[in-house]
Order: C-alpha cells, then sequence, then structure tokens
C-alpha cells in the first residue's frame, strides 16, 4: 500500500448529486418550493421528495450543503438518517466520474466498497465508505505514484488522516529484460 487517506465527504459538485438523486428516484428542480412542516420556502435548488418534506440545497462556499426540516423522520425515511444513504450516492457518484479523468478502470464491489484499477501500472485503489460519511482510501502497486490521484480525493470533501505506508518508500525495481546470447 503506498497510502492511506481518510475523507469526509462534501458536496462539491452538483452533477454529481444530480445524478445520485436521479439514481435514487428524486430530481432537483432550480428554484423551486421546499417543502417543510411550517409551510414552503422558494429555493435556489430543491430536492423533491415523494413524502411531505423536500431537502434544498444551498450554496456555501466552494460546496452545497443538505437542509432539510428533519420532524417525523419524513425526509430520512428516502435519504436515510443525517442524508447518509443520498451521500453514499453522491460519493459514489462523483468516485467514478473522476476516475473516469484519470483513465481508471472502476468497480463496485458492494455497496460499502469501490476498487479503481490504473491500466497503465496496474495499481489499485480500493475506497470504503462508512455510515458517517467517511470515504478511505487504500493505494497499493503504486509507490510513490500514487500521490498523481491525490486531485481524486480532493474533489470528494475534508481530508482528515493521510499516512503513508512503507511501499511509498520503496525503491521502483527495473523492469528491464536481459536477454544472455549462446
Amino acid at each position: 500500500m503506498s497510502h492511506f487517506s481518510r475523507i469526509t465527504a462534501e458536496i462539491k459538485d452538483i452533477e454529481a448529486l444530480k445524478r445520485a438523486c436521479s439514481k435514487m428516484g428524486f430530481p432537483i428542480e432550480d428554484w423551486a418550493l421546499c417543502r417543510h412542516y411550517f409551510g414552503k420556502t422558494l429555493k435556489e435548488k430543491v430536492i423533491k421528495l415523494p413524502g411531505d418534506y423536500d431537502i434544498a440545497v444551498k450554496t456555501e462556499g466552494d460546496h452545497f450543503i443538505l437542509e432539510a426540516d428533519l420532524y417525523s423522520g419524513q425526509v430520512a425515511k428516502y435519504v436515510g438518517a443525517d442524508a447518509k444513504d443520498l451521500m453514499l450516492n453522491y460519493s459514489k457518484e462523483k468516485i467514478e466520474s473522476e476516475a473516469m479523468h484519470f483513465g481508471l478502470f472502476v468497480q463496485e464491489n458492494s455497496n460499502n466498497s469501490i476498487e479503481m484499477t490504473d491500466p497503465d501500472t496496474g495499481g489499485k485503489i480500493r475506497v470504503d465508505f462508512d455510515e458517517n460519511n467517511n470515504i478511505s482510501f487504500q493505494y497499493s502497486g503504486f509507490g510513490e505514484q500514487c500521490l498523481k490521484f491525490k486531485k481524486l480525493e480532493e474533489t470528494l470533501g475534508i481530508l482528515k488522516e493521510f499516512t503513508y505506508t512503507d511501499e511509498f518508500y520503496e525503491e521502483q525495481k527495473s523492469t528491464d529484460k536481459v536477454v544472455l546470447k549462446q
């Protein structure tokens, strides 16, 4: 393993959020009324949910935050407690779209894991998601070249931990072939 990173998910890409919502069956509308306990309020972007309440998507600096009326579990029924299901789907969408920019092959292993392979080096990146919207990256087979994927991590959220592993410091072995003549 070249290095290990842990990131807390943050919504930075509205298009990835739209794809995640679409897969979950929820459209995002621009300048729409967001339903809540005390009525409806006009918001910049609204995730329309099937129940009585919706989720507003608010721009805050370089990212977006979700705002919703959490009364009686109406919103949690569709997107999970603290929007965990929605954030998981967003993170997967964002990782898959960013991986394409790097030319990585993406394979989803389970609901909580994605594996990416670099076809040039054969290196692998395993991405695990936990219940607190944390994303863990584990790199293997890259050595110090794993750093070229730092941008991938940065697009997903706030870096909480970064640790180099022994593989990062190992010298790259030569792959030259030697042919002996008889």
